[in-house]
């Protein structure tokens, strides 16, 4: 369960919902029971529209030949290893 509950008693009736945009759901396709296509113009246009993408599940993109829209994270891989290398200097 992790963090969630906790947060959950915490801000009970107090939060404020923000648009969708700013927590695209990498599984489905606007919420829905259709998974999301890279390639496909609405589902590329939704991808493209949000403002944090949430990968959820076992279809991240990091996993090789099995994520959803991995062009999405693999720009910023460069950056990535720069902040790896700060971390180990």
């Amino acid at each position: 369960f992790g963090s969630q509950p906790p947060m959950n008693l915490v801000f009970y009736r107090e939060y404020q919902e923000l648009p969708d945009v700013w927590n695209r759901p990498m599984g489905t396709s606007g919420g829905g029971d259709t998974e999301l296509k890279e390639g496909r113009p609405d589902d590329d246009a939704y991808v493209a529209a949000g403002k944090i993408l949430h990968w959820s599940g076992n279809r991240k993109p990091w996993h090789e030949n099995e994520g959803r829209y991995p062009s999405r994270w693999h720009k910023y891989i460069p950056q990535l290893r720069y902040v790896q290398r700060l971390a180990v200097a």
